[in-house]
């Protein structure tokens, strides 16, 4: 379960959202979600994670999975920072001069 479970984030997230579009709770869908990305460090781990880790990837604070995050993104390359963020005014290629 903990290998596959990054891919759910999104579906919950899309949940949780209808969920309060129609006037709903949606927090039930929101954090699991939550507990989901926190599992995402083992997306490419090898088959079964311990117990302790992933008890300790539970446990873990938004801050410190935004700290996370923010080593992960500064360790890519410009190609994989394009496709993290497609939009981005600063990462986007400027138009050819004529």
């Amino acid at each position: 379960m903990t290998g596959k479970a990054w891919r759910f984030v999104g579906e919950m997230e899309e949940i949780s959202s209808t969920f309060r579009d129609a006037g709903l709770p949606g927090e039930f869908h929101a954090a699991a979600a939550a507990i989901y990305r926190r599992l995402v460090q083992f997306k490419d781990a090898p088959a079964g994670a311990s117990l302790e880790d992933v008890l300790s990837a539970l446990l873990q604070t938004e801050n410190e999975l935004n700290a996370a995050k923010a080593r992960d993104y500064i360790g890519t390359s410009m190609v994989q920072k394009r496709r993290m963020v497609p939009n981005s005014p600063s990462l986007m290629r400027r138009p050819a001069k004529m």
